[in-house]
């Protein structure tokens, strides 16, 4: 139990002022996860449907 809400803090943490530490591990697994979100979409709709999800998921990030 004990190990899992570390886990869970370390999350928040990353979100929070303290992920300095955990950038580079964070920004791997980020690149994956975008990876995943822009091209399974690609593959299974419409190009105009992806452009829109796109940049609504831009928008949404900065």
């Amino acid at each position: 139990m004990k190990r899992k809400d570390m886990r869970f803090c370390f999350f928040v943490k990353m979100k929070g002022e303290g992920r300095r530490r955990k950038e580079r591990g964070k920004r791997r697994r980020i690149e994956k996860e975008e990876r995943v979100k822009y091209e399974l979409p690609s593959f299974e709709t419409t190009p105009s449907k992806k452009n829109s999800d796109l940049t609504q998921f831009e928008a949404k990030k900065h």
